[in-house]
């Protein structure tokens, strides 16, 4: 079923990028609306995911001395997480299909494997958020974000890193939101956080807005 729209073939990934790979899916599905809410007992949650990580890092490193039993436990934990992850791909794919949102498919770790298919060619793709701010809020570690609202427009994502902003790969998503006005709550106070965001609709993803930079108190 996603074989045929999202990736779901890790067999190519070394063990250690596949553990990299789990810790991006639960990162991104914590926030993802597909899966913050009830789902099916065949879905994993981002908590799951991290524990199956942890648990293949540390057969990996036992596997290291060609430990046979530790070898055998290291294939079949791979093999459980794969499998995981296909079915989390499943139902994404059901629920965005269920819900006539092709939105839903973005954001959740996985590739496209036909992009056509969050496309929409009467709707056009979003585009820059031409006004975006982010201030602090009233309760210490809480942070309100703004954005201005465009025309089709479905979802806004907001990510923050605090490390150098121009490392794509230090970025996080903290949430997928309905609605241009976005609080964020639990940052630590008296740091420097860099964010961004960008829309989604029908079409697909749009570009990043400018980046701000904000002392969070």
């Amino acid at each position: 079923m996603s074989q045929d729209i999202l990736d779901t073939n890790f067999s190519g990934l070394s063990t250690g990028d596949f553990i990299l790979l789990m810790h991006i899916f639960a990162d991104k599905i914590a926030v993802h609306p597909s899966f913050t809410g009830p789902c099916p007992e065949y879905v994993s949650g981002s908590e799951k995911l991290m524990h199956l990580a942890e648990q293949l890092f540390v057969l990996d490193r036992a596997a290291a001395g060609h430990d046979k039993d530790k070898m055998a436990e290291k294939k079949a934990l791979r093999a459980e997480s794969e499998q995981r992850l296909t079915f989390n791909a499943n139902h994404l794919v059901m629920l965005s299909q269920h819900r006539k949102e092709p939105e839903l498919l973005l954001n959740a770790g996985y590739e496209l494997k036909h992009k056509s298919y969050s496309r929409s060619t009467s709707i056009p793709l979003p585009g820059v958020p031409t006004k975006f701010t982010v201030k602090n809020g009233s309760v210490p570690g809480t942070v309100i974000a703004t954005v201005n609202r465009p025309q089709n427009f479905r979802s806004v994502e907001l990510q923050y890193t605090e490390a150098d902003p121009l490392a794509e790969a230090s970025w996080r998503s903290m949430e997928i939101f309905y609605q241009c006005r976005m609080e964020r709550k639990g940052l630590d106070s008296v740091k420097k956080y860099h964010f961004r965001a960008r829309y989604q609709n029908a079409a697909g993803t749009g570009p990043w807005s400018a980046i701000v930079t904000l002392v969070v108190v």
